[in-house]
């Protein structure tokens, strides 16, 4: 409301309205929630919310947001198109306020900022510190952690033609790696690579890793041999034989 003082008298004069005021009012009159709405307008909550509050930032692209503002107000029963034609005007309104304040902040933090040599190394001096940080806490995870290990061959759950097998995979250059109670020769990029023979029927593989630390790492893979032979344990010279 404005107050007009003329003559020691005063009266108001009513401000129009905003979409949002218009559409928050009518449905408040209604004694119609938001939930409800919702229900009946296909339209999110949250949605009709930020159109009641004038929050556009909140809203879709305008194509869809249009479309809510036709919608919702058809079912509170008030014309549509007026509604629409008022609410593009505010929309586009703030639209434009929008771009002149981004504008006119960049042009602020580009007059603000002057590279001085000073600035310069103290920037080059937080990322070294930024960067030496960050490699010693790698360091440090990557020695107290537990040690990987993956197994290339054979997959989990596979059917094996043949009892002999070789296991085939990798882990933390410097680990060990145990099958069986057996240890494996692990070469210096991590790889490693056995021969195992199985009995016929379910077998499981149990393949440990252990880091110079003492922690381990365990993988299990579960195969079905087809074909009979005699479990043992033969550690390959290389990874191809």
């Amino acid at each position: 409301m404005v107050k007009i003082g003329k003559n020691d008298k005063s009266k108001m004069v009513a401000a129009p309205l905003t979409v949002g005021e218009l559409l928050y009012r009518t449905r408040q009159k209604k004694g119609i929630d938001l939930l409800e709405a919702e229900a009946k307008t296909l339209i999110r909550a949250k949605y009709l919310e930020a159109l009641e509050q004038s929050k556009f930032y909140q809203l879709p692209l305008p194509v869809y947001t249009y479309g809510f503002v036709q919608t919702y107000a058809s079912y509170l029963g008030l014309g549509a198109k007026k509604v629409l034609s008022q609410f593009k005007e505010e929309y586009g309104l703030a639209s434009r306020l929008s771009l002149s304040s981004l504008a006119y902040q960049s042009k602020l933090e580009k007059r603000s900022i002057v590279v001085t040599g000073k600035l310069l190394w103290s920037v080059l001096a937080s990322v070294a510190v930024l960067c030496l940080v960050g490699y010693l806490g790698y360091q440090v995870l990557g020695f107290s952690g537990l040690p990987n290990l993956t197994i290339d061959y054979p997959p989990n759950q596979a059917t094996l033609h043949s009892g002999s097998v070789t296991v085939r995979g990798s882990t933390d250059p410097g680990d060990s790696v145990v099958i069986g109670q057996q240890a494996i020769p692990v070469d210096g990029s991590g790889n490693f690579s056995a021969a195992v023979t199985l009995n016929p029927g379910v077998q499981t593989l149990m393949v440990e890793a252990v880091s110079l630390t003492g922690k381990t790492r365990e993988v299990t893979r579960v195969v079905t041999v087809s074909q009979s032979s005699t479990i043992s344990l033969n550690t390959m010279k290389g990874k191809n034989d």
